[in-house]
């Protein structure tokens, strides 16, 4: 009888650790992915970047170390998840690893360039970090991530829009797109654009019954990215924006009348981004500068002809460019690292092998979207990744926003699982 009654005392003090244990680690989890972004150390050798990226790792891998030490392994509930969509992201990380080792420089792929450390240590933790989002992360705890990223991203573009006002006051003459904490101004806006849509959800659950307020703020918020995404000088992320603002406002009203104006609306606007595009890329062929768009992924393609299917070798890119010259040599020419376009960076580092692989993660993933989509927040997750694919293709993105692709990919394997 007295055995038994500490057995369950036991088993029951043992069930209420392990959930201040899984709470704590949620807190972990929920602290570490809201604060990476306003990480920074003036004294690094790269200040921003780096300091986010050291962040990110030592990160990673105290998560790993509580679910191992600390008695707990996420969510207490479903602990299955979407096998397919992971096992896909894995089996890009190993092609990665396959190609790199067949790569013209096999160190820089492990730890990458000196300025970004965007090597396979790095990608490996992000794949341990999509295993652990699906453990963690359910819709209710899905809400909460993206109010505290909501937050996040308001208060970096009002830190944006400061250092706009200050560097008018003091009347500086160089580059006056704003960075903040990332430095560079295209990092800060990629982020700004992919979490943007977490922001119109957060808006839309947070004041549900309010529907005045709501709409107010729906169009301010959206005014107040976009003129932060102006005072970053990001084209691309005023587009995303943009674009994803107006699908949002396609499916969330009701009257045809409506939606028939904003169709025709963004149809006027993609004509008139499109001349204007045709103009700036045809003003940078006839006029080629060094770090010129169309010169980068000429070099990227002419590149990708001679190592077609294994690549260069993963954050291999700098070799790529240096060994093709076009469409002339030039005497002075600029140090790229990266391709500017995240389709380009896959075929080119890790060649078809791995950009069919990288397609086969975005195939599952479209998949479990499909699946999902009876889900009251559905819209904003397509406009999250779509932002993500979108803003890509033009610029390259911080660590900051890399993870927030990975933490969503580990969301979608959870919840599609929990639908099943």
């Amino acid at each position: 009888m007295l055995q038994t009654l500490l057995l369950r005392i036991k088993r029951k003090y043992t069930m209420e650790m392990k959930h201040v244990n899984d709470r704590f680690f949620w807190m972990v989890f929920l602290f570490g992915i809201g604060f990476l972004p306003f990480v920074f150390w003036p004294w690094a050798p790269v200040p921003f970047e780096l300091p986010k990226v050291w962040f990110f790792l030592g990160f990673i891998d105290i998560l790993c170390l509580l679910m191992v030490f600390g008695n707990t392994d996420g969510n207490p509930a479903s602990r299955s998840s979407y096998p397919a969509l992971q096992g896909s992201v894995w089996l890009f990380i190993a092609v990665a690893c396959f190609v790199s080792f067949l790569g013209v420089d096999m160190p820089k792929s492990i730890w990458g360039n000196y300025w970004r450390l965007d090597g396979l240590v790095t990608l490996i933790h992000l794949g341990v970090l999509v295993w652990v989002s699906s453990r963690l992360l359910t819709p209710r705890r899905w809400q909460s991530l993206s109010l505290v990223l909501s937050i996040g991203a308001c208060l970096l573009a009002l830190g944006a829009g400061i250092q706009k006002v200050w560097i008018v006051c003091t009347g500086y003459t160089g580059d006056t797109g704003v960075g903040f904490v990332f430095g560079q101004p295209n990092f800060l806006a990629g982020y700004l654009a992919v979490v943007f849509p977490l922001v119109l959800e957060t808006i839309q659950t947070q004041f549900r019954n309010r529907q005045i307020l709501r709409k107010g703020l729906l169009i301010g918020v959206t005014a107040f990215f976009l003129t932060a995404l102006w005072d970053t000088g990001s084209w691309g992320g005023m587009a995303t924006v943009t674009v994803c603002f107006s699908i949002f406002l396609f499916v969330s009203v009701k009257q045809k009348i409506v939606k028939l104006g904003i169709l025709f609306l963004s149809l006027i606007l993609v004509l008139c981004a499109g001349v204007f595009s045709m103009g700036l890329v045809q003003t940078q062929i006839t006029n080629v500068t060094a770090e010129g768009r169309p010169r980068i992924f000429m070099k990227a393609y002419v590149s990708l002809l001679k190592h077609p299917i294994l690549g260069w070798g993963w954050a291999n890119v700098d070799h790529a460019f240096v060994s093709v010259d076009w469409p002339y040599p030039m005497r002075s020419d600029v140090y790229i690292d990266k391709a500017h376009s995240h389709i380009a960076e896959i075929l080119v580092t890790t060649g078809i092998l791995g950009f069919v692989s990288y397609l086969a993660v975005w195939v599952f993933l479209i998949r479990a979207l499909l699946k999902i989509v009876q889900q009251g927040h559905a819209l904003s997750l397509i406009l999250f990744f779509l932002s993500y694919a979108l803003y890509t293709q033009t610029n390259v993105v911080s660590i900051s926003t890399e993870i927030l692709w990975f933490v969503g990919v580990g969301y979608i394997a959870k919840i599609e699982s929990i639908e099943r």
